[in-house]
């Protein structure tokens, strides 16, 4: 499963989570190239892309994490 689904599948129940998170699917690839291009490499390899998807996941995670406690606090 690519990492835009794994977005959609995980924000379905939280759709702030889900607008929050809608464009991270283009800045893993922007996020790629940044690091491509500051090894001088001409092309994308895909350690660059697996440090992306990785460093995206962490981002996605810490959305659902921090949103998911201020829904909580609000609902307590």
């Amino acid at each position: 499963m690519d990492f835009s689904s794994r977005v959609r599948d995980e924000t379905e129940a939280d759709s702030f989570c889900a607008f929050v998170t809608r464009g991270l699917g283009e800045h893993v690839l922007k996020i790629a190239m940044v690091w491509a291009a500051l090894e001088k490499s001409d092309t994308i390899r895909p350690s660059h892309m697996e440090a992306a998807v990785s460093f995206g996941d962490f981002l996605f995670q810490s959305v659902v994490h921090i949103f998911s406690l201020a829904s909580n606090l609000a609902e307590g």
